[in-house]
């Protein structure tokens, strides 16, 4: 039986479908569609919420911090934008390192963020000046530092008690 050499259109793009993700994988070392996150995310950031910044697309949330209620009162600011301007400070124009701790949805990733310029953690520092929670999840380190600061009635804790 003859074989055929005509090749039809549904070949020509799955053969293109599977060109594509080849390169995909080789140049990014994940798959195209997001099945696995990167392990680290470098780049200009920019804050997009007291405890989210974005890093070449990617948006990162602070791991182990929960930042304040909206509507919060720190004075007369609310504590949740005010938090979101210590954070933009501590970001400034720094090039952030971001390592990624786990996929959480939405298009959104836990991790861990160095700003390279004396901040190697950026979510603990708003735990420490007092502009964030520790998750009840988070290290003892975290725990520690959010006890530190509501004791010194650092930032949001000068202006809550007993949140």
């Amino acid at each position: 039986m003859p074989t055929s050499n005509h090749v039809t259109a549904t070949d020509r793009t799955a053969r293109r479908l599977a060109v594509g993700l080849a390169l995909a994988l080789l140049v990014t070392g994940f798959p195209a569609s997001g099945w696995a996150a990167p392990k680290t995310i470098a780049g200009s950031a920019r804050v997009s919420d007291a405890d989210v910044v974005v890093v070449r697309g990617a948006r990162l949330r602070l791991d182990g911090i929960v930042p304040p209620k909206e509507g919060a009162s720190c004075g007369d600011t609310d504590c949740r934008t005010t938090a979101e301007s210590i954070l933009e400070g501590l970001v400034g124009d720094s090039d952030l390192t971001c390592a990624v701790t786990e996929k959480i949805g939405h298009g959104y990733y836990m991790a861990v963020c160095d700003n390279g310029a004396g901040t190697a953690d950026l979510g603990f520092a708003m735990i420490e000046a007092g502009w964030a929670q520790a998750m009840e999840s988070a290290s003892e380190d975290y725990v520690a530092a959010e006890a530190r600061a509501r004791e010194a009635g650092l930032g949001m804790w000068a202006f809550m008690v007993n949140e």
